[in-house]
């Protein structure tokens, strides 16, 4: 996959173009995906088109935590097969521009777009004055097709899904109904790092995780996981916190614990997703306290996983 970080680019291809921010490429998020890689078959480039920022982040000065991050993001869409994503730069200039002009500057001049995809609630350029019923007037003058995609709706609420939704969801620490959004549950990604090692003492060894400034954070607590290291999954159970109990310090850290697993990953970037919430993080009288209560949290975590219907596993 080819990424373009700035504006000085030009496609000369025929290209399937969708546009959004993408945050969470949630199941509604999918359905354009996958017409997106329709197109491919036909002979299309895939194409995905987002911002380096939020433009609401622009006019409001506020950057909303995310539940994507770029990193998140570029592997996700590399893995699907995208040919070339564009991370747009989003600054006063763009905000300002005009929805036709974004259209003949921008999604022709630069994208060399065949094939427009969008979801219903699409809305681009100034004021927000652009949306698909506008792209359906420009078809014929610019010469695409447009593919509009209704919005995913959640079974168990009716309601539409989207990232605000969902991110909703993940603060309640509801992390089966937010992976029944997503498609997959809530993951973290990020290099494993040296800790006090007192996990290990106890002989429920961790890995240790620093989430980026920018992911939403789940309430603190243990949660049961699957993760991804070297290319093989592993059930377990995972605390993201601040340690109160052995730790004044403030620092969040993810720490997990993989039932069967005795490498030494120090270095290694992994992928943990977060399966269910089991308890709130909490300060215990001592260590033995909480070698205790760690023990717990492995037996209801293996009887988790032993629960769950075989289809029930990771992307």
């Amino acid at each position: 996959m080819i990424i373009f970080r700035d504006a000085a680019f030009a496609l000369t291809e025929p290209a399937a173009v969708t546009f959004g921010k993408f945050d969470g490429i949630h199941r509604g998020h999918q359905k354009l995906m996958r017409q997106l890689l329709e197109e491919k078959k036909r002979g299309k480039k895939a194409v995905v088109f987002t911002f380096s920022q939020s433009p609401r982040a622009i006019v409001t000065g506020q950057s909303a935590q995310v539940l994507m991050t770029m990193e998140e993001r570029e592997r996700y869409l590399e893995e699907i097969g995208i040919d070339y994503l564009i991370e747009y730069p989003c600054d006063e200039t763009l905000i300002r521009t005009s929805a036709e002009l974004f259209v003949k500057d921008i999604v022709i001049g630069k994208c060399h777009a065949d094939v427009l995809i969008v979801g219903t609630d699409f809305r681009f350029g100034y004021g927000r004055a652009g949306d698909p019923s506008l792209l359906k007037r420009l078809a014929p003058f610019y010469g695409y097709e447009l593919i509009t995609e209704e919005k995913e709706l959640d079974e168990e609420s009716g309601r539409e899904i989207s990232s605000t939704y969902i991110k909703e969801e993940i603060l309640q620490g509801r992390m089966e109904h937010a992976a029944k959004m997503l498609g997959e549950p809530y993951s973290f990604e990020g290099t494993v790092m040296h800790g006090i090692e007192l996990a290990r003492k106890l002989n429920i060894p961790t890995m240790n995780l620093h989430p980026s400034s920018q992911k939403l954070l789940p309430p603190f607590g243990v949660y049961c996981v699957r993760a991804l290291v070297e290319g093989t999954w592993y059930d377990g159970i995972a605390n993201l916190g601040c340690k109160p109990t052995v730790t004044n310090q403030n620092q969040v850290k993810l720490e997990t614990y993989l039932f069967n697993f005795y490498k030494f990953v120090y270095g290694k970037t992994i992928r943990v997703m977060l399966y269910s919430f089991v308890r709130a993080e909490q300060t215990f009288p001592s260590v033995r306290v909480l070698k205790e209560q760690m023990e717990r949290d492995v037996r209801d975590g293996k009887r988790y996983f032993s629960s769950l219907p075989p289809c029930e596993i990771q992307r």
